[in-house]
């Protein structure tokens, strides 16, 4: 009995955590909006994707992320008003400059994150916005923010009458935080450099966890514009830790792709996805994890996304802005 209410008062602990800073997908690389606003609406079309993330399997009452997201550009981004490159119409995949005017283009989005870690749950939402504007044909910059709010709350239903009655469990009160993060991209063809910041506005013991998030990636192109290799890096920062990410994606085509990330967390992820047609993209991420999960039983951590381009008028294959 006494195992098991400090088996929960280490949920709890942990809950406190992840209501500091949104959760950190494996998969942020491929889905860099996730972790920065400035993003909303880069694409020529919408984009929408799901993920799923399940931690160490095998453990009763291990963590478990989904999110669903999707942000859009607003109004109808052509040649002769957008700042982005118009695909050949013989060759999706191949660009060529025309007479641009750079006009500001905006964009619109929104998260879902949902995370449980036994009997508690936090519960995120938040939407977005985006300025994004041309500083030459090659160079682009925007800057946005996104708006919302944590809530977390414990399911009674999910623990025994008898544990129940802890003082810690007892005394629980759902609890919801309002989270504002800016956001900004400096990017081209071949690249991205970003930061983002959370900031709690009305929890003082939140501000303390207030973390800054800083990405870059490289795409280098082969001579025959069929194999990519894009190493990348995030590097995230709060008043108690720091933490950072390397990896590196190569892929054929920009349609089948595989990669490695290493965390300093000394976790290792391991995936392989495809952009299987101009609607539809499919992700599958192993991280394998420290030695001492598997030890305590863990089979490891297991993370899907679907991708899906609405209102994808040009065919494009898949995205143009992010890798």
């Amino acid at each position: 009995m006494i195992k098991k209410g400090y088996f929960l008062l280490l949920f709890l602990l942990l809950t406190q955590l992840l209501l500091a800073q949104s959760p950190l997908l494996d998969q942020w690389f491929l889905n860099n909006y996730l972790i920065n606003p400035a993003i909303t609406g880069i694409e020529r079309f919408m984009d929408v994707q799901l993920g799923s993330r399940y931690q160490w399997t095998g453990v009763d009452g291990a963590p478990t992320s989904h999110f669903i997201s999707a942000h859009s550009p607003i109004g109808n981004i052509r040649s002769k008003k957008g700042f982005t490159k118009t695909p050949s119409p013989s060759s999706p995949d191949e660009y060529s400059y025309q007479k641009f005017k750079f006009e500001p283009h905006h964009g619109i989005g929104g998260i879902i994150y949902i995370d449980q870690i036994g009997p508690f749950t936090n519960f995120e939402l938040n939407g977005s916005y985006a300025l994004h504007l041309a500083l030459n044909q090659s160079l682009f910059l925007s800057t946005g923010f996104s708006l919302g709010f944590i809530r977390r709350y414990l399911n009674m239903n999910a623990i025994s009458t008898s544990l129940q009655a802890d003082p810690a469990i007892a005394n629980f009160n759902p609890d919801m935080s309002l989270s504002v993060r800016p956001g900004i991209w400096l990017y081209g063809d071949r690249f991205y450099l970003g930061g983002s910041v959370s900031e709690f506005i009305d929890s003082e013991d939140q501000k303390e966890l207030r973390s800054s998030i800083l990405t870059a990636g490289y795409r280098f192109d082969s001579k025959a514009e069929s194999l990519h290799i894009t190493p990348y890096g995030l590097l995230r920062l709060n008043s108690i830790k720091k933490h950072y990410d390397i990896g590196l994606k190569i892929d054929w085509k920009r349609q089948v792709y595989i990669g490695g990330t290493y965390r300093s967390t000394n976790e290792t992820v391991l995936y392989l996805g495809s952009s299987i047609n101009y609607f539809l993209g499919f992700t599958y991420l192993f991280n394998v994890g420290p030695r001492s999960t598997f030890t305590n039983g863990s089979g490891g951590t297991h993370e899907i996304q679907l991708s899906f381009r609405f209102k994808n008028k040009e065919k494009i294959s898949c995205p143009q802005k992010m890798w």
